[in-house]
This record gives structure tokens, C-alpha cells and sequence, in this order.
């Protein structure tokens, strides 16, 4: 399930919420209102030499390379 960032344009209440889709209605637990969906960031991977590693472990999970197991995979 995707999470996305609201805001109620009624009373200004701001939430994160996991929704079951994309397109999903989701309404303010304070007063019952529609949200809005906002835009929000999104975090990207480089595995260019440029991105300051210095050792670089094969990762399976990560699909090759891993900078010091900031895939997640302990950098095994």
C-alpha cells in the first residue's frame, strides 16, 4: 500500500496515511472533511563512483553494488 502526505483545506490538519490506492478518498479524523493529497519527496539510490564510496560489496538485494550496506543488506 502506497503512503501519502494530506492536508484538510477545512481546518489545516496535516497527516501521512498508508491508503489501500492511489486514488483513495481519505477524510479528516478532526472534522470529517475531504483531503487533499500534497506532494512529497522520494529518495533516490546512486551507485556511481561519484557518491563518495569507497568500498562497494556486491548486494543481490540491491541488484549489484552496495555503499557500505546502506541497502540494507548489512554490506554482505
Amino acid at each position: 500500500m502506497p503512503i501519502f502526505r494530506y492536508r484538510c483545506a477545512q481546518c489545516g490538519t496535516g497527516e501521512t496515511r498508508l491508503v489501500p490506492r492511489f486514488d483513495a478518498e481519505v477524510r479528516c479524523e478532526k472534522c470529517g472533511e475531504v483531503m487533499t493529497k500534497q506532494p512529497s519527496a522520494f529518495a533516490a539510490v546512486s551507485r556511481s563512483a561519484a557518491s563518495g564510496c569507497a568500498a562497494a560489496d556486491f548486494c543481490p538485494s540491491a541488484g549489484g553494488h552496495c555503499c557500505n550496506g546502506h541497502c540494507g543488506c548489512g554490506g554482505h
